[in-house]
């Protein structure tokens, strides 16, 4: 398959119709096709999908309709694509009609439809069904391996993330595997036929009656067991497949818990606010330190202050008179009488009134008295400055306790969170493990069927020999199984060499592409085709050796190179976002590798993507190179030149 023209009209950003031709030539791959971001690169991308193998609900075909389109007019949009496959010029063509609207927000798919074109006429009428649509496609390009051609190189990095029996079953078809594995399950089906219309034949012998009766059971209940494709077997392994994606997706939350993400502003805040309090707490001390530097004054003041305030030193004398008139009299001035404890106490303070030490602080009073009163406002900043270093002190406190009790709050969150998906996952790996048993069970019944089947088309054989006409059947049963067999020993054997063949050119590639061909040696696809990275040390899935997202990428180049190679299904690779996540090494390789993935590589990238030396590095395998720019007259739309010149397109990326 080799996309020769494609056309778009009123589709996504795409107002009115947009044709580019992309024809390439076995030297000249590469078809380029640059846009910026919110161009329609994508949209581009969307296109060829669509047109292809169509949406998956209304909804979907409504994204596809041009809003400008739909708020001027009824109209239809629709993709258009012509191609080359075995000679042989088709074209498939898919629409979506419309009414117009007068809010673009409104626009709704009517109805749609898709046709296919040969060189003989309609092959596929707009009116047909589906699955008579899809015996065409899967003669060219089945849905199925669609991910192996069309791909965004971004999303490289998940490949590896699910490979159950829907991929493998892909890549079998991408090489040819699955046409076998077709005509094996059409021969067990006819064997299964023969078998039941030999176990029916009428026959008069009683005893061969009731053995065929016995039979039928047996192949009755090997039916309904089944094995990998249907039957109980394969709803067992549905089911193993559905709880490992549970469990992958459970694995996944596991990694990427962010619900305490607000907690985590809040503490940032707060740890600011502890900061800012920090610093205001070393500019006070440090501006109380220097009046520290001042005390001569400061203690004279609060000398002063203390011989006031403790030895009551103003007054003294008539204090001292008035305690004599007391213990003359012997009653209080109250008129009470003085009580011996009361007598003493009164006796006690009059001698200390009237002692040499108390004269002397009363001269150091009138002394301190005539410090200037300076002093006092030079005391009011330092109690000012000790006030904030305490109040300060105590929001930096307060602040840590609350920083302290928020990270308490995250950790009981993540915990509690990580708990349930923890014993969540322990309940999937338990169930897991259940079916498996389950299945084992199922396949060691189906063996001991098989025997039993065996044992009694034996017996019936040996009992009466059969009429021409159960040994018709018998001998067709016989031969489908001979063929049976024969294409299993052939898938088998293909198989192997398959995946051999994939797995030493995904190798070459792969130590092409990589900026550690030293450190790795090479690829190995299981039979799974599940990718293992061997190194010096170890061969290792992609889980256990976790590289970087972008060796991710270049792994999943390789492969899709190595498939691409031994493919029965030649088509188009067509590249949205090409190099991804890739630093300039793992670039400068993929640069030189491109041309050689398909016959026709189609590549979308962003400017900054492609340098003018990665242009003129491709420059001798480049066809066409196609610009996606915004409309003039309409912002809101896109449209498509073909750049006239490859290197001068180089030119213009690097300016």
């Amino acid at each position: 398959m080799e996309i020769t023209e494609l056309t778009v009209e009123n589709f996504r950003p795409y107002y009115g119709e947009v044709t580019i031709k992309p024809r390439t030539e076995a030297e000249h791959p590469l078809v380029l096709i640059r846009g910026k971001n919110d161009t329609g690169k994508t949209s581009l991308f969307a296109a060829i999908r669509f047109c292809l193998y169509g949406a998956q609900n209304r909804a979907e075909y409504t994204e596809h309709i041009n809003r400008t389109a739909a708020e001027e007019a009824s109209g239809t949009s629709r993709v258009e694509i012509t191609f080359l496959h075995d000679d042989e010029v088709y074209t498939i063509e898919r629409g979506i009609n419309y009414s117009q609207v007068e809010d673009a927000d409104n626009r709704q798919a009517a109805n749609w439809y898709r046709e296919v074109r040969g060189p003989s006429g309609v092959l596929v009428e707009q009116g047909s069904s589906e699955p008579e649509y899809r015996r065409f496609i899967n003669r060219v390009l089945p849905e199925n391996v669609a991910r192996f051609f069309l791909f965004d190189a971004e999303e490289l990095q998940r490949f590896e993330e699910s490979h159950d029996e829907t991929v493998r079953e892909s890549i079998e078809t991408v090489l040819g595997i699955q046409e076998i594995e077709n005509a094996i399950a059409d021969l067990d089906d006819r064997k299964r036929k023969f078998d039941r219309d030999y176990a029916d034949f009428e026959s008069t012998a009683s005893e061969v009656e009731e053995l065929r009766k016995e039979l039928r059971k047996v192949m009755d209940e090997l039916e309904a067991i089944g094995d990998d494709t249907e039957g109980e077997i394969a709803e067992i392994q549905d089911k193993i497949e559905t709880k490992k994606t549970s469990r992958r997706e459970v694995r996944n939350e596991l990694e990427k818990i962010q619900d305490t993400e607000p907690l985590r502003e809040e503490m940032e805040e707060l740890q600011k606010e502890l900061r800012e309090a920090e610093e205001e707490l070393q500019e006070n001390i440090t501006q109380r330190n220097e009046l520290r530097r001042e005390l001569g004054p400061v203690m004279a003041a609060r000398g002063r202050q203390v011989f006031r305030d403790d030895y009551d030193i103003e007054g003294a004398s008539g204090e001292a008179e008035v305690l004599h008139k007391v213990l003359e009299r012997g009653t209080c001035v109250c008129g009470d009488d003085l009580t011996d404890e009361k007598r003493q106490q009164v006796m006690d303070r009059y001698s200390k009134l009237q002692s040499s030490e108390r004269q002397r602080l009363s001269e150091l009073m009138e002394i301190c008295q005539n410090v200037d009163t300076v002093v006092s406002t030079e005391l009011d900043r330092y109690r000012q400055y000790q006030t904030a270093v305490r109040r300060l002190r105590r929001t930096i406190d307060a602040k840590k306790e609350e920083i302290d009790d928020i990270q308490s709050q995250i950790d009981k969150i993540e915990e509690a969170e990580k708990e349930g998906l923890k014993q969540k996952e322990k309940q999937l790996n338990k169930e897991i493990q259940e079916l498996e048993a389950e299945l084992n069970q199922k396949r060691e019944r189906k063996g001991e069927l098989s025997s039993e089947k065996n044992r009694l088309k034996t017996r019936i054989d040996g009992m009466e020999e059969a009429g021409s006409e159960a040994e018709r059947y018998r001998e067709l049963s016989t031969l489908a199984e001979r063929c049976e067999r024969a294409f299993k020993d052939i898938k088998e054997e293909l198989v192997e060499s398959r995946r051999d063949s994939v797995e030493q050119h995904a190798t070459e590639t792969f130590l092409k592409l990589t900026n550690r061909p030293d450190y790795y040696q090479g690829l190995e696809i299981t039979e799974n085709y599940e990718l293992r990275v061997k190194t010096p040390n170890a061969t290792r899935s992609l889980e256990d050796q976790d590289p970087s997202a972008g060796q991710t990428q270049i792994i999943a180049y390789s492969f899709i190179a190595g498939l691409s190679k031994y493919t029965t299904r030649n088509a188009p690779v067509v590249i949205d976002t090409p190099i991804g996540r890739l630093d300039p090494e793992h670039k400068a390789k993929l640069v030189d590798f491109y041309h050689e993935f398909s016959d026709q590589v189609i590549i979308l990238y962003q400017p900054n993507e492609l340098s003018k030396d990665d242009i003129e590095e491709m420059g001798e395998f480049i066809a066409d190179h196609y610009e996606i720019t915004i409309r003039n007259d309409d912002i809101s739309s896109s449209m498509i030149e073909e750049l006239p010149d490859v290197m001068a397109a180089a030119v213009e990326v690097e300016s």
